[in-house]
């Protein structure tokens, strides 16, 4: 049994979508991330550790400026991929959340960029704590939480 204390601080994770190069751009130009797509690749060992055998993949990763946090995006090119969504209460499902000055001006740019809006009227829901929130979702699906304290 381990009977010391685990410090970690995630500063790598990824996601697989749809699109990696719209994922990319949507977190550069709503959220000011750094973005950068790579080309396509048919490495077969990067494929295999998928569990595939042909194929291609690319992947696009955004950095939040000034740090090591970095998020990956995966996207395959194979003929039995099969998209689906998860819900929000689905264990496992995809989700970020943004800290922003103005809810109700994130929220307002977000859903003008067409943005899938998930909260209703302006988008603002009050937490226990005074804390405002709201949720889109990303153009692959992704839940995106935007939340301003009080």
């Amino acid at each position: 049994m381990f009977r010391g204390r685990i410090y970690a601080s995630p500063s790598r994770f990824g996601s697989v979508v749809a699109d990696a190069e719209k994922a990319a751009q949507f977190y550069r130009d709503r959220f000011g991330l750094e973005a950068k797509v790579n080309a396509w690749t048919s490495n077969e060992s990067l494929l295999k550790l998928s569990g595939l055998s042909g194929g291609q993949l690319r992947n696009a990763t955004v950095t939040v400026p000034g740090t090591t946090l970095a998020w990956s995006f995966f996207e395959f090119k194979t003929s039995d991929a099969t998209p689906y969504r998860l819900r929000i209460p689905d264990p496992g499902a995809p989700a970020i959340g943004f800290q922003v000055r103005d809810l109700s001006a994130a929220f307002a740019a977000l859903k003008a960029s067409g943005g899938f809006v998930i909260t209703t009227g302006d988008g603002r829901l009050q937490g226990p704590n005074g804390d405002s929130f709201a949720f889109t979702r990303d153009p692959n699906g992704i839940l995106v939480e935007l939340a301003q304290g009080k």
